[in-house]
């Protein structure tokens, strides 16, 4: 069972503090708190262990301000295009000296937490494929049924803004995805028809609703590729909205869902700007 969520706002911190004498020619430091992880907090910043490449550095922000002491900080923010993260923040307190050095240093790298490599190479293909799309939308049409699934697990995630589950395979019981916004998920269905003028039948709806009964969640989503759902599809549903035995339907043909495509996020939240906010 895969997952996606755009959220991956978990995160880690580790904490250096010393000090430093001398002066800036020879400075010797002096160990007061180490980092928990000392090898993974030394290593030099900018670079992804997932993608295995330099990654940019998007934020920059330094202050000096004075009181009888120097108070000195700084913040770098580096970030990659598959989400991963990492922050260093610095902060010192130095004696105002001409010659000499005297200060006390306090340091703290935040490092995020994402998926799985596998996870992060299935999701680069999903994107690319999703941009394909937008340019070409009857692609959608020739798009293997369970790299489909992935693009609207992909595309549900950016829409509802929440974690979405891919549950699709044999015998699934007509339940392909799982929207997770609340204690009862969406349950999804999803059908990849190969032809344009194709339209869904009231069977497909029946299939879904049967599967959802069984679960006693009355919450659920059609998604096709057929250009519209059949009347008797669309005369279903309303009767079941209107007799209050649904909390939640939608059903999802090709226009509709191309509309969907057109406002996915295809960018992650920066997750890391929560670290900004002493600098506002």
């Amino acid at each position: 069972m895969s997952k996606v969520n755009l959220n991956y706002g978990d995160y880690l911190v580790d904490s250096y503090e010393y000090d430093l004498k001398g002066n800036v020619d020879n400075q010797i430091k002096h160990d007061i708190k180490l980092p928990k992880e000392y090898q993974r907090y030394v290593k030099k910043m900018g670079y992804c262990p997932f993608c295995r490449e330099k990654i940019n550095r998007v934020y920059d922000n330094y202050r000096h301000t004075t009181f009888g002491v120097d108070f000195v900080e700084s913040i770098n923010v580096w970030e990659c295009d598959c989400g991963f993260w990492e922050a260093l923040s610095k902060f010192s307190e130095e004696k105002d000296l001409i010659d000499e050095l005297d200060s006390k240093c306090w340091e703290h790298k935040t490092y995020s937490i994402i998926a799985s490599v596998e996870d992060l190479v299935k999701e680069k293909a999903v994107k690319q494929l999703i941009n394909e799309i937008k340019q070409d939308n009857s692609k959608l049409y020739s798009v293997e049924p369970t790299r489909f699934e992935q693009i609207a697990q992909y595309v549900f995630s950016s829409y509802f803004d929440c974690e979405v589950e891919h549950v699709g395979k044999s015998h699934d019981g007509g339940v392909d995805l799982l929207i997770i916004n609340s204690d009862k998920p969406i349950l999804v269905q999803v059908k990849r028809r190969e032809k344009a003028k194709s339209v869904e039948s009231v069977s497909t709806v029946r299939d879904l609703l049967g599967a959802m009964y069984i679960r006693g969640n009355y919450k659920g989503i059609i998604l096709s590729t057929a250009k519209s759902f059949s009347k008797p599809s669309q005369v279903v549903i309303e009767d079941l909205k209107f007799e209050k035995r649904l909390e939640y339907f939608e059903l999802f043909d090709f226009p509709k869902f191309c509309s969907l495509l057109e406002i996915t996020n295809l960018t992650r939240k920066k997750n890391w700007e929560f670290l900004l906010k002493p600098w506002e």
